[in-house]
C-alpha cells in the first residue's frame, strides 16, 4: 500500500466541498451583467426585476452579495427608501461590521434618516 505524500491534494472522495458548476455560474453571472449594465444605464425598474429574478433563480449563488448590494441601489433610485432600508438592515443583521455591511449602507444615502 503506498503512502500519499504530504503536497498531494486529498482524493475526491475526501473533499467536502460540492464542485463548482460553470454553466450555473456562467448564467448567474450573465444575469448580473445586466442587472450591472441596467443599473449602469439608470433602467432602476428593469434592474430591480433582474435582481428579483437572480433572487429567484439563484437564491443561495456565487454572486448573492453583489445581488443584495444591488438591489439597495435599485430601491433607493426608484425611491423605495423604506425597502432600501430594510436590505441594509437585513445585510448589517446577517454581517455585521463586514465591508459588505458598510457599503450597502453608504449606497442609499435617504436611507441614513430614519
Amino acid at each position: 500500500m503506498s503512502e500519499r505524500s504530504s503536497n498531494e491534494s486529498p482524493p475526491a472522495s475526501a473533499r467536502t466541498q460540492a464542485p463548482l458548476d460553470l454553466d450555473v455560474l456562467r448564467r448567474e453571472s450573465s444575469l448580473m451583467a445586466d442587472a450591472r449594465a441596467a443599473l449602469s444605464a439608470g433602467a432602476w425598474s428593469r434592474a430591480h426585476a433582474l435582481l428579483q429574478r437572480h433572487a429567484l433563480e439563484f437564491p443561495a449563488g456565487a454572486l448573492v452579495e453583489e445581488r443584495r448590494l444591488s438591489l439597495v441601489t435599485a430601491l433607493c433610485s426608484l425611491g423605495q427608501v423604506e425597502a432600501a432600508r430594510a436590505e441594509i438592515a437585513r445585510i448589517d443583521g446577517e454581517r455585521p461590521g463586514s465591508a459588505a455591511a458598510r457599503k450597502a449602507r453608504g449606497l442609499c444615502p435617504a436611507a441614513a434618516g430614519g
